[in-house]
């Protein structure tokens, strides 16, 4: 062979080599880019000032700290030495399993439990931005670059970046995972590929189990959403899709079966936990929860502190409707406007066209649950929907916080809008200055008003506890009614000595009587700690529930003292 006639393999193979390099360094750098944007105020503060506050972020940190010690065989993983001595505490909020997961390998590298906090909130996203990337691009189809845009703008969507130190929200990143291997068992069962429809059954039940031990809100917006999904899915099917799929569970009754019967075992542990505890503290109210639903003005409320839309959409409000107030616990929650035009052009796209083009069915299923499910949601005039989904489907009764459906909707709409613009014929520019558009509309700053720091120190005790101590309780700070100004006298009576006792009680692996969390037990009175017949109600506390052992922890100095009944 001459040397000329070799020559035209160069170019093939250094193209090649050269693609194999884009496909991995553009989605890394994208990746590190991202979680470098999201934590940009943490990095150049040296992490000294973190997302959330010295409650919320507090209570978070005491259950990672609790499946760390789980994990490293020094806690019984339904106890976390709160609210002693009720047991199954672990299902008073939310439990955190997978964030524990990811929290595990920063703090076996020793790093500080705030820090690892941080991280593990990190890890979790990056999770999600894998699994958005290998869904978008192995069964939407997008291309590379268009998979790695949808992946960034899933992670940085603006309603959980601001409340980013709620760590179990951030477990929406585990939606594109769980819908990769859901589609992927249903595609081998469908395929006659029964091993691997087991495989992927087995794992979506696993996953969906952990997840409901992580947040609850999440993965019930997820089954709630998946269960609209089927539904319509089913009633659109023609003859021959359904005949298929009968035809294919009867053939395999066993594996499916199995993919059943390990779907409700790993469910087991959370309905072991949570159902007695919904049975003793009670559910919510729909009065509650409907001060709680979606406002249609939150649709686009993307909350002040978003860099580009934020201010002018609060000014825009501010002027149709003098006297404008913020509605809702996640009001902000809502989409900048490009990616919401994006979306809603996808949907009158495929609605309009599906059955032209019939491979698009799923995506129309996709494009009806969102909006039915986001309309129900919806709060007009005072009236919702929603009251048929919390007296109908179940585990709706335990929900209060309803606008957070739209930090899950985030999923669908980036993705239903991303496949739009990937399939638009836009010009290189334009496409470019769009991108751009709406990569900065994300951009906001979190609600930074945790002291590391000052934390760590209000947990460092000075001296081991005696060794008659059984259970400990914690007097109130000083100063306690204004220890963070900007929350009123009752919250921080109630909070500011409870989550310090939380996180100690983790930290030296004794319980604590005192406690707070979404569900407090029915008996529970450890509020106004400085009042004077606050050791009083501690005591009476303790001899109705037979404590023994009981100290005292004084919080200010940091002292003991043994409790004598």
């Amino acid at each position: 062979m001459s040397l000329a006639s070799s020559l035209p393999s160069k170019p093939s193979t250094m193209t090649k080599n050269l693609k194999l390099i884009i496909k991995a360094v553009l989605p890394t750098t994208a990746l590190l880019l991202c979680l470098l944007v999201i934590n940009r105020y943490q990095i150049l503060n040296g992490f000294s000032i973190l997302s959330g506050d010295g409650y919320d972020y507090v209570i978070s940190t005491t259950l990672l700290e609790h499946w760390f010690n789980f994990f490293t065989g020094q806690a019984n993983w339904s106890d976390v030495l709160y609210f002693y001595p009720y047991g199954r505490s672990i299902a008073q909020t939310d439990a955190y399993l997978l964030v524990g997961v990811a929290y595990l390998p920063f703090r076996w590298l020793g790093f500080d439990p705030f820090i690892a906090s941080e991280f593990s909130g990190s890890l979790i996203k990056s999770v999600g931005f894998v699994s958005m990337l290998l869904l978008t691009r192995r069964k939407v189809g997008l291309s590379l670059y268009g998979s790695v845009l949808a992946a960034t703008l899933f992670t940085m969507s603006n309603g959980m970046t601001l409340v980013s130190y709620r760590l179990q929200l951030a477990t929406v990143a585990f939606a594109p995972l769980l819908t990769h291997l859901v589609w992927n068992a249903i595609e081998s069962l469908l395929n006659s590929e029964i091993k691997n429809f087991k495989i992927y059954g087995v794992l979506s039940g696993i996953l969906f189990g952990a997840w409901c031990l992580s947040c609850f809100y999440m993965a019930w917006f997820f089954c709630f959403f998946a269960t609209v999904f089927f539904i319509l899915l089913f009633f659109t099917a023609d003859t021959t899709a359904r005949t298929l799929f009968y035809d294919r569970v009867r053939q395999n009754k066993s594996a499916v079966v199995l993919v059943l019967i390990s779907a409700m075992a790993s469910l087991i542990p959370f309905i072991w936990a949570f159902l007695p505890k919904s049975r003793e503290v009670g559910v919510r109210s729909y009065e509650m929860v409907l001060s709680n639903t979606i406002y249609p003005e939150n649709i686009l409320q993307t909350g002040p502190d978003n860099w580009l839309f934020g201010p002018i959409y609060l000014k825009l409000l501010g002027f149709l409707w003098p006297g404008y107030v913020q509605r809702g616990a996640y009001y902000n929650s809502g989409f900048s406007l490009p990616l919401f035009i994006l979306f809603a052009l996808a949907c009158y796209l495929i609605i309009s066209h599906w059955r032209k083009h019939r491979q698009d069915r799923v995506f129309f299923i996709c494009v009806m649950t969102t909006l039915v499910t986001w309309g129900l949601a919806l709060n007009l005039g005072g009236k919702s929907a929603w009251f048929f989904v919390y007296s109908l489907f179940p585990g709706a009764k335990a929900l209060n916080a309803v606008g957070t459906f739209q930090i899950f909707l985030a999923f669908p709409v980036v993705l239903l809008a991303i496949r739009y613009l990937s399939r638009a014929k836009l010009p290189p520019v334009i496409l470019f200055l769009l991108t751009a558009l709406l990569l900065v509309s994300e951009l906001n700053k979190p609600y930074l008003n945790f002291h590391r720091q000052q934390e760590l120190d209000r947990v460092a005790l000075k001296a081991k506890h005696p060794d008659t101590c059984r259970a400990f309780y914690v007097s109130g700070w000083k100063g306690q009614d204004t220890m963070i100004p900007e929350f009123p006298e009752w919250i921080n009576n109630y909070y500011a000595h409870n989550v310090s006792a939380m996180l100690i009680a983790q930290r030296i692996r004794l319980p604590t009587v005192n406690g707070i969390a979404s569900f407090n037990p029915p008996d529970w009175s450890f509020g106004h700690p400085n009042n004077p017949d606050y050791d009083q109600r501690v005591l009476t506390y303790a001899q109705r529930h037979q404590v023994v052992g009981l100290c005292k922890l004084r919080l200010n100095d940091k002292t003991w003292e043994v409790i004598t009944p």
